[in-house]
């Protein structure tokens, strides 16, 4: 970088930057010598950049990149998905602190091209920290749906994330969520049947908010889901919803 600092603008044939690569190398100090200039290039492969790899390796690295060029929070790559969305299925609350640190507030809300949020991504991951962080600091982040009309909530319950099920369920201010149907009008517990996930079924069982008899748009509860079931586990299951 002393002798040629002209080469850190440069791309290689994939359109890939040597910032992104010093990044996925692990190498703080080359991504530290090659961040000092300041038209460096931090592209990477499929419009991705140097701060959505790092997100992934270390804070030091997000740190330097986020003091070198904080725009980089708001870039995203072909899928439309931000190194927020990549932070969050890490799910390390001290990187997403960071990220959200140096972003304007509209990229919490962000979303691919699926409708998927950062909120979405941490709930699928069962990052419960990384939910309760983005909750705290961005309450309305709750009611993004993603491209099938779905919350936060039937995404962790159709993953088998009891322990964000949990979160909601203990949160007044997301009781609205545990009922609320998506597109083809099915609530977290249709999915959570539909997916075979009897930790989560259980607890939404047990929590007296839930309606068990609500229709989806084809007119079937969660128990007509599991009626040709044969397992033990289902068949208590439908004994328990009726």
């Amino acid at each position: 970088m002393k002798l040629a600092p002209e080469l850190a603008a440069e791309v290689d044939g994939a359109g890939v930057s040597a910032l992104y690569l010093a990044v996925m190398s692990g190498s703080v100090d080359a991504v530290r010598a090659i961040a000092s200039h300041g038209d460096a290039s931090a592209a990477g492969p499929s419009s991705q950049n140097a701060l959505h790899a790092a997100v992934l390796q270390s804070s030091e690295m997000v740190d330097l990149l986020l003091q070198w060029r904080p725009a980089l929070t708001s870039n995203l790559d072909t899928n439309k998905s931000s190194p927020l969305h990549f932070a969050a299925s890490d799910g390390d609350c001290s990187i997403i602190e960071a990220l959200l640190a140096h972003s304007p507030p509209s990229t919490a809300y962000l979303q691919d091209s699926d409708g998927i949020s950062a909120l979405h991504t941490a709930a699928r991951m069962g990052h419960v920290a990384a939910v309760r962080q983005l909750l705290e600091l961005y309450p309305s982040c709750a009611d993004i749906r993603d491209n099938q009309g779905r919350s936060f909530v039937h995404v962790a319950a159709m993953k088998g994330r009891p322990s964000v099920v949990s979160y909601v369920i203990k949160n007044r201010m997301l009781e609205h969520l545990l009922n609320m149907q998506d597109k083809e009008g099915n609530t977290p517990l249709h999915l959570a049947v539909a997916a075979g996930e009897h930790k989560v079924i259980s607890k939404l069982l047990a929590c007296k908010k839930v309606h068990t008899h609500m229709m989806n748009n084809a007119g079937r509860t969660p128990s007509d889901l599991i009626e040709d079931s044969t397992g033990f586990y289902s068949m208590v299951i439908t004994l328990f919803i009726s």
